[in-house]
């Protein structure tokens, strides 16, 4: 089946479609049934086709938020490792009079002290990295850009297609316009 597409041709070739498709209307169609199927009715298309687009966010607005968030995050894991170490320490001052029987020296007391601060400034950190990540979460949703709704009224196609046989195979050409 040769195929011809009736848009953009030079001269030279239109003349060759029109004598092809002349050709082709001269041969006689065969007689064991139609060459193609029923017309089906082009559906009208709907009146109007409403699109939401959404804008990009900006790249300082995406890189603060990510900033924010990743910060908080680490503030949080720098946390995980003074509560580990506080509870290494004070873990350490206990067992140190436990094991022995005796009542803590100024060194067992200055670890504990020392557990317990690293405890409340784990706590501050807990805070912190929590509170910026969650900022960077609202964050994401309080700069959201707008959205824009854009209403397309879409109108019929005007196509013309032609399917003509002839003696070895058929010709199709069409033509439309937008």
């Amino acid at each position: 089946m040769v195929s011809t597409v009736a848009t953009g041709m030079r001269r030279g070739a239109w003349a060759i479609c029109l004598g092809a498709l002349v050709a082709g209307a001269s041969t006689p169609a065969r007689a064991d049934g139609p060459m193609l199927p029923p017309k089906q009715p082009i559906p009208d298309p709907p009146a109007e086709v409403t699109l939401k687009i959404v804008a990009p966010r900006s790249r300082v607005n995406a890189v603060t938020l990510a900033a924010m968030a990743f910060g908080g995050l680490g503030v949080v894991a720098f946390g995980i490792r003074t509560n580990l170490a506080a509870q290494s320490d004070a873990s350490a001052a206990s067992l140190t009079s436990t094991v022995s029987g005796r009542t803590w020296l100024a060194p067992e007391q200055t670890a504990y002290d020392n557990a317990r601060r690293e405890t409340r400034d784990t706590e501050i950190l807990y805070g912190v990295g929590s509170a910026l990540v969650i900022a960077s979460v609202v964050g994401y949703f309080v700069t959201a850009p707008p959205s824009q709704d854009v209403v397309i009224h879409p109108r019929r196609p005007h196509a013309t297609a032609a399917v003509i046989p002839i003696s070895r195979g058929a010709i199709a050409g069409a033509a439309w316009r937008f």
